[in-house]
């Protein structure tokens, strides 16, 4: 059914070739609507929220972790996975490519920091809904009432609020309630916690009766008494993924800075992102105020520094500028310590590149690792200035590439697992890429699984048919031949 209005595609029981068939129909928003209750063993790429019947059971999870890692997972650790994603489908594929859950046990904390399952929620759940919609589940996440009645009267206009909440269960999916009371799936429950700090600061989140910030998937440790040790930052500022300004504390914890407005935002990451921290004031007018006149920019740079000096100032230490102005460059203050995300994903890809040229294979490999730990998504995400774009898919590019690089030193130093694991990655970013299947394919024959090579041929195979209707090329097929001899 598609017409004006209509966004939904019903059908009865379909096979899973019909199911695969239907997700490449589908327009952006549009949903399908399963009249059955069979489970389908299909990706559904297009599902942000399932029906119920596309929620799989503990041996499904098991066998797709199988299939997708080629780990054997026990009862406990499958059963794990399903609490983690309440079945969902999509959620299980992406911690299942990631390198730290693949390799993981299912029950690490390590599974609510993944970057693309975080990034799939925000961008296929969170982003289609309306501004109350969106509201209304933050506020869900952090709240403790947890019973229809009880949440819908703790704020606000019931009425308005009942609405909304009904429309979200019977249209969405979300949250899910059972018995009246009010459920979200673990992993988008995290996201929106994160969201919800991001947004409105923690005067708001009341629930959490402190930022504490969680750093590359860690809670920050308890320290009595703390003291500063000197590789303490002052201040950190994270523009790789969704853009986040932390601040450090007088007791050792960092805390959220957040602005009502995005302009303070904008000017602090274009200067963390500039060589040198540093940028003329030329340059900051010419990319943020472009079309202003020299009037409106005295009224707006001036007061947006000083919001920023403020803002940043870090607890317990002198009064500073923070962003200090000589002979008309900008800049963030040396005497601080600045840890910027951008800088060490930089830095990494270029002592990496030494390392490796120098024959230092091992050292290498560490340095490109943390680098690719650091890079949590695109430059600035969900920010759309022109210079933000431009400088996205130049960061992407060398994601990309670094991606391939360490699987390769990885391959020669036959850390097959590890190689694996950068290769399957790369392949996420490009799932048609076919050197990436052979470099996989040769992992597998290394490791003397042929039957995994014929596996990950056929992937391509079907894949390239599916988007392109060719077949893989010659040499891919000649080097998949000589594999299996």
């Amino acid at each position: 059914m598609r017409g004006r209005g209509v966004s939904w595609f019903v059908c009865q029981d379909p096979s899973d070739a019909d199911a695969d068939e239907l997700t490449s129909w589908l327009r952006p928003g549009e949903r399908v609507v399963v009249a059955g209750e069979a489970p389908l063993a299909t990706s559904l790429g297009a599902l942000s929220t399932s029906p119920e019947q596309l929620l799989l059971n503990i041996e499904e999870v098991a066998k797709l972790w199988q299939d997708e890692t080629s780990r054997v997972v026990n009862e406990a650790d499958a059963r794990a996975l399903v609490t983690w994603s309440e079945g969902w489908l999509l959620p299980l594929v992406l911690w299942s490519r990631d390198p730290g859950c693949a390799s993981a046990s299912p029950r690490s904390d390590a599974f609510m920091s993944v970057s693309s399952v975080a990034g799939f929620l925000r961008t296929r759940v969170l982003q289609p809904l309306s501004e109350p919609e969106q509201e209304l589940l933050l506020e869900l996440a952090c709240s403790e009432h947890q019973d229809w009645r009880s949440f819908v009267g703790s704020r606000g206009n019931r009425r308005n609020r009942d609405a909304v909440l009904s429309r979200l269960t019977r249209e969405v999916g979300l949250p899910m309630v059972k018995q009246g009371r009010l459920r979200l799936p673990a992993p988008l429950e995290a996201v929106l916690k994160e969201e919800a700090l991001v947004r409105w600061g923690t005067r708001r989140v009341a629930s959490l009766a402190r930022s504490r910030v969680r750093v590359a998937g860690r809670h920050s440790r308890e320290r009595e008494p703390w003291r500063r040790s000197r590789e303490e930052p002052d201040l950190k500022i994270k523009l790789l993924g969704t853009p986040r300004v932390e601040r450090l504390s007088t007791d050792g914890h960092f805390d959220l800075v957040t602005w009502s407005f995005k302009r303070p935002l904008r000017v602090l990451a274009y200067l963390a992102a500039s060589p040198g921290l540093a940028a003329s004031r030329e340059e900051i007018v010419s990319v943020l105020w472009r079309d202003a006149t020299e009037d409106q920019v005295r009224r707006n740079l001036h007061p947006t520094i000083s919001r920023l000096r403020r803002s940043l100032q870090p607890e317990g230490t002198e009064h500073g500028a923070v962003i200090r102005l000589r002979d008309g460059i900008y800049d963030l203050d040396p005497e601080l310590r600045w840890d910027v995300d951008l800088r060490v994903f930089l830095d990494g890809l270029r002592s990496g590149r030494e390392l490796r040229d120098r024959g230092r294979l091992e050292e290498a490999a560490k340095v490109w690792q943390e680098s690719w730990s650091t890079y949590e998504g695109p430059f600035l995400e969900g920010m759309s200035d022109s210079w933000m774009l431009s400088r996205r898919d130049e960061l992407q590019l060398r994601y990309v590439d670094l991606l391939r690089r360490l699987g390769d030193v990885y391959s020669r130093l036959e850390r097959w697992s590890d190689a694996e694991d950068a290769y399957r990655s790369l392949l996420f970013e490009d799932p048609l890429e076919e050197s990436v299947h052979v470099s996989i394919m040769k992992v597998y024959a290394a490791r003397g699984r042929r039957d995994l090579v014929n596996r990950q041929y056929g992937r391509l195979r079907q894949l390239l048919l599916l988007e392109l209707g060719v077949e893989p090329s010659s040499t891919t097929l000649d080097v998949y031949n000589a594999l299996l001899t």
